[in-house]
C-alpha cells in the first residue's frame, strides 16, 4: 500500500511539472488579496477566476489559491473538483482536519477519467492518495 501511494505521488508530482511554467491570467475581477468581487460568473469569468486559483495552486501558493477556491465553491457547492482543491491546500497549509473534511466530500464523486478543467465536477484519483497521507498523519499523533 505505501508503494501505491508513494507512486501516486510521484505522479501527480510530475503531472504539476507541466503547469510550472504557466501564465499568469492577463486580468480577473479580484481585489489584492485575491477577493472575488462577485458570487454570480459568466462562463469567461468562471475561467479566468478558475485559472487564477489552479495557477496559484500549481506555483505552489496554496494559501492564495485557498480562498479563490472557497468562493467558487460557494457558487457550486456539489463540486467534488473543488472540495478536492481546498482539502489540498488545506493539507499544505497543515490544517489537516479540514483537510479530511473537504477530501472525504470529494472522495464520494471521483473519476478515472478526470479532466482538470473548469467544468470537471468530479475529483481526481489523487484524493486517496492525500486520505491516506492524513491518516498516517493521524496514527502518529
Amino acid at each position: 500500500m505505501k508503494t501505491i501511494v508513494k507512486i501516486l505521488i510521484v505522479a501527480f508530482a510530475f503531472s504539476l511539472s507541466y503547469y510550472a511554467n504557466a501564465q499568469k491570467p492577463e486580468s480577473v475581477n479580484v481585489d489584492k488579496k485575491n477577493n472575488i468581487k462577485h458570487v454570480e460568473f459568466t462562463k469567461k469569468d468562471l475561467k479566468k477566476i478558475y485559472f487564477l486559483a489552479t495557477y496559484n495552486f500549481y506555483n505552489d501558493k496554496f494559501g492564495e489559491a485557498l480562498p479563490i477556491f472557497q468562493k467558487l465553491l460557494k457558487n457550486d457547492p456539489a463540486n467534488s473538483n473543488l472540495c478536492y482543491y481546498i482539502g489540498v491546500c488545506y493539507y499544505h497549509t497543515n490544517n489537516f482536519n479540514a483537510s479530511k473534511e473537504y477530501l472525504t466530500i470529494a472522495s464520494k464523486n471521483t473519476s478515472k477519467n478526470y479532466k482538470d478543467n473548469v467544468f470537471e465536477k468530479n475529483a481526481p484519483q489523487q484524493v486517496f492518495s492525500y486520505l491516506e497521507l492524513i491518516k498516517n498523519i493521524e496514527l502518529k499523533n
